[in-house]
């Protein structure tokens, strides 16, 4: 596993914040802060793992987390579709 430094990691912000917005806006039940945290560690990971981190991987992220908080509740019921977030 390669080192990751705390810059590597934050040079991914703007994309994982901007990410994080338009997922909360489609839905309120989730923080914006605990999407940011779960993007930001599989950032992080992918970067250890010697992998370029991707909009889908930390919109993945997010979607796991949003299942979990919302007890499995299909989020595509209140408007979020990641294809569709990923290329807007």
């Amino acid at each position: 596993m390669a080192s990751v430094t705390n810059e590597a990691v934050a040079a991914y912000k703007p994309t994982i914040e901007r990410l994080a917005a338009r997922f909360t806006k489609r839905d309120y039940r989730i923080e914006f802060d605990d999407l940011v945290q779960e993007a930001w560690e599989k950032t992080w990971i992918a970067l250890e793992r010697g992998i370029k981190p991707t909009k889908v991987l930390m919109l993945n992220a997010m979607n796991d987390w949003a299942s979990h908080v919302t007890h499995g509740v299909p989020l595509e019921s209140v408007g979020l579709n990641v294809q569709k977030t990923v290329s807007g």
